[in-house]
């Protein structure tokens, strides 16, 4: 009498296979993710709120750049930011970067559980930095702390203690 093949899908006792259970719940747990977030962006929700929800620990540190970080639209060649331009980093890091809580709010969902609009907040923010090859050197950073540390940006303590 021949044997009959029990499907992969089903262990010998009749339960499932843990790995099939596990692809499933992720599976699961990404379509969820991609649903919330389509119907918040499509309401505005998401995007249009990131720019307010951004930290201000950094309001009043003057920083400095160690090491050349953008490459010159008219000569190709690699230099410091500008003061300018180093205001705008340190802004848009900290903006990209924000990992506040404060201001998020709970909501209930009809399942029983609750959920949270994170507003753009608490994500992987990619940077980039010249290399004295002229290749890219590309990182993803997800405090802003570790973004200026790859950056080579640091605090100015002459200019700030100078006040």
């Amino acid at each position: 009498m021949k044997k009959k093949k029990v499907s992969s899908r089903l262990k010998s006792d009749g339960r499932f296979n843990g790995r099939l259970v596990l692809l499933m719940l992720v599976a699961a747990v990404v379509l969820v993710g991609l649903y919330v977030v389509s119907e918040q962006s499509d309401s505005g929700k998401v995007f249009s709120q990131r720019n307010n929800a951004a930290s201000s620990k950094q309001k009043g540190k003057k920083y400095r750049a160690t090491r050349n970080l953008i490459i010159d639209q008219v000569t190709g060649e690699q230099r410091k930011p500008t003061e300018a331009e180093l205001t705008q980093l340190i802004s848009t890091i900290e903006n990209l970067a924000n990992t506040s809580s404060e201001g998020l709010q709970e909501y209930p969902l009809d399942g029983g559980g609750y959920g949270m609009d994170l507003q753009g907040r608490f994500q992987g923010v990619f940077l980039s930095r010249p290399r004295s090859d002229g290749s890219l050197e590309v990182k993803c950073v997800f405090t802003f702390e570790e973004g200026i540390e790859f950056l080579g940006i640091v605090e100015d303590t002459a200019a700030t203690s100078g006040r």
